[in-house]
């Protein structure tokens, strides 16, 4: 990607960050577009140029701003000899850190997707992709693919069902929510 796109990718992502804060500070149903562009400062039609709809405007930032688990995998040092699970649990650990840093920032972010079955719903399509990913990692370090599809597909269940577990008791750490889960898998 050349410059201009790259400044165009960034400007969207702090476009779609800042609409997400709105819908985090007042609701995602009580804020129309118009609402969202004139909160962040710009017009309508420049809301639908770089964000699209509402949904999409959730999505992008979410997108623009995870993880990629695999590359976590890839990054530690061949030979490293941890079981499956744990390598999941590794791969999920930057997203622990970020929750550590700001959890009223995540807080409010997972409240916004999941009082929109629409957010969900797309949020689960875009994770596919990352499982995939995740298990061809994993599979990299071992010699059964299936068995690396199968770990990164339960790992990231077992993560979803962290999050799910978090925000019904949000003062919780969400680490301990995370080990407590990842430990019912290792058992």
């Amino acid at each position: 990607m050349d410059v201009r796109g790259r400044a165009r990718e960034a400007f969207r992502a702090e476009l779609a960050e800042a609409v997400l804060a709105v819908f985090a500070e007042h609701g995602f149903h009580n804020v129309t577009v118009e609402q969202a562009a004139h909160a962040v400062g710009i017009s309508r039609a420049t809301f639908f140029r770089h964000l699209g709809t509402k949904e999409d405007a959730v999505i992008l930032a979410v997108e623009f701003s995870s993880i990629d688990y695999a590359e976590v995998i890839r990054a530690l040092p061949s030979g490293d000899p941890r079981s499956g699970w744990a390598l999941v649990r590794v791969a999920v650990e930057p997203t622990v850190l970020r929750v550590e840093d700001d959890p009223a920032r995540q807080l409010s972010r997972l409240e916004v997707i999941n009082a929109e079955p629409s957010l969900r719903a797309k949020l689960a399509e875009s994770r596919l992709e990352k499982v995939e990913r995740l298990g061809k990692a994993i599979g990299e370090r071992m010699d059964d693919a299936l068995g690396a599809r199968v770990l990164a597909a339960t790992g990231m269940a077992a993560f979803d069902l962290s999050w799910s577990e978090w925000i019904a008791d949000p003062a919780t750490s969400f680490r301990d929510v995370v080990d407590r889960i990842f430990g019912r898998l290792g058992a």
